[in-house]
């Protein structure tokens, strides 16, 4: 089912762009974005996050126990195993075009430029509108973003050029799906850095994306320290567990233990 059409609501000024101008191709036309790029997360707290095990298990707990309403989903897969990520969200909109129109609404394809609005160590979040018939990052896609200095690639859709994403060196990518097919002519890119959709939530700029092999989480931008701070909670709750697991001479007493670790947790 094809979503409705959506309007930008209102596009950056000259001046927030003029830093982030050498980057762009100009491939995307200026009023499509919605705003230059979101300030960095500090390295400090990128370390932290990356230091839990499991991170998006880690971080999708936290955000259930403080009730934050905020994308997590499964259902976008590591394209190579064993990939971490964790920055700040640059986004992508994209929406599909009718093949009868292509000619005259000249579709363009925004990853360039997304990825030259982002700072060093984000994370580009694109959403594909629904589709995973066509491939909107590659080979070339993944590597102008590592020299553009991203931490990663987040698609609601379709990549390609496995054997490129999967290579040693490679960027890590997230995806729903693969296909051989490019986008181009068949996806136009609507607007950059506004919200999006990602596995049902909404997405914005400057917000934290982790993910791994257990799928992608999002932290909302004003959330961050919160629930860094329930996470790193967790992870010390749960080393003790693993504690007491281990010296426990039976099942008793391990009951008697963990009843120990929960009341000090």
């Amino acid at each position: 089912m094809q979503r409705e059409k959506t309007v930008v609501s209102g596009s950056v000024e000259d001046d927030q762009l003029a830093p982030w101008r050498a980057r762009l191709t100009g491939a995307v036309p200026k009023h499509r974005i919605r705003s230059a790029g979101p300030a960095p997360v500090s390295p400090e707290t990128v370390a932290r996050y990356l230091a839990l095990p499991d991170i998006a298990c880690a971080v999708a707990d936290a955000l259930d126990e403080l009730r934050i309403g905020s994308p997590v989903t499964g259902g976008l897969s590591a394209v190579r195993g064993g990939s971490r990520v964790c920055g700040a969200a640059v986004t992508l909109r994209y929406e599909r075009v009718d093949p009868a129109a292509a000619k005259r609404v000249s579709p363009v394809l925004g990853d360039r430029d997304l990825y030259g609005l982002a700072p060093a160590g984000a994370v580009a979040v694109i959403d594909a509108a629904d589709q995973n018939d066509h491939a909107v990052v590659g080979e070339i896609s993944m590597a102008w973003a590592a020299t553009a200095g991203l931490a990663g690639i987040v698609v609601d859709g379709a990549v390609r050029d496995v054997d490129a994403l999967t290579s040693e060196d490679a960027l890590p990518v997230w995806s729903r799906a693969r296909s051989p097919r490019n986008a181009r002519g068949r996806l136009d890119a609507v607007e950059l850095n506004g919200p999006i959709r990602l596995g049902g939530g909404s997405v914005r700029p400057g917000d934290l994306v982790v993910a791994d092999g257990n799928g992608v989480a999002v932290v909302p931008a004003e959330h961050i320290t919160d629930v860094l701070q329930r996470c790193e909670r967790a992870h010390r709750t749960e080393a003790r567990i693993h504690t007491a697991i281990a010296e426990s001479a039976d099942l008793a007493d391990l009951v008697r233990r963990s009843r120990s670790v929960t009341e000090t947790a």
